[in-house]
């Protein structure tokens, strides 16, 4: 088995490398998204910026989650905890660990200033995968890339 990438496009988030640095890089500041789902006027802004069906299947597995600052256990049915861990952290990238799969994964998210206030990212997922289950999972791991990097890019970071 080797390693593949899925590498998302290049997105623009409206707030500064450091911000969103600061926030993605410490794992308990989603503690703050977990108690903000119980605000309906914030799920229903939710729903606006993103596919609304999207959010409502994410928020029972946002509700399980567990974090400190270097990692995040989620609840996934049927697959059970799976577990995100910073494995390393610099200014211009943050690299995660998936633990708790079947297979070895990782998951890094780049960042780079655009200006004063905005800079542009991009997310890439790294897995171990021989060719039948690259075959399989291959384009789930492609759109799962994209995925993050969608929700990634319209985070409000000045929330939480």
């Amino acid at each position: 088995m080797s390693l593949h990438k899925y590498e998302s496009s290049v997105k623009t988030i409206p707030y500064t490398r450091e911000m969103v640095f600061s926030k993605l890089s410490d794992l308990s500041n989603l503690q703050n998204v977990k108690q903000k789902l119980d605000n309906p006027e914030l799920v229903a802004k939710l729903k606006e910026q993103a596919d609304g069906d999207q959010v409502e299947k994410m928020i029972p597995v946002l509700k399980s989650l567990t974090s400190d600052t270097d990692s995040v256990s989620v609840s996934v049915p049927p697959v059970g905890n799976l577990t995100l861990r910073v494995v390393e952290r610099e200014e211009k990238c943050i690299k995660y660990a998936l633990e708790n799969v079947p297979i070895n994964a990782n998951l890094w998210i780049q960042l780079l200033p655009i200006d004063a206030n905005s800079c542009k990212m991009k997310v890439t997922i790294g897995a171990d995968l021989n060719l039948i289950m690259r075959g399989m999972l291959g384009g789930k791991l492609e759109k799962g890339a994209e995925g993050i990097a969608n929700m990634l890019s319209r985070m409000p970071y000045t929330e939480f």
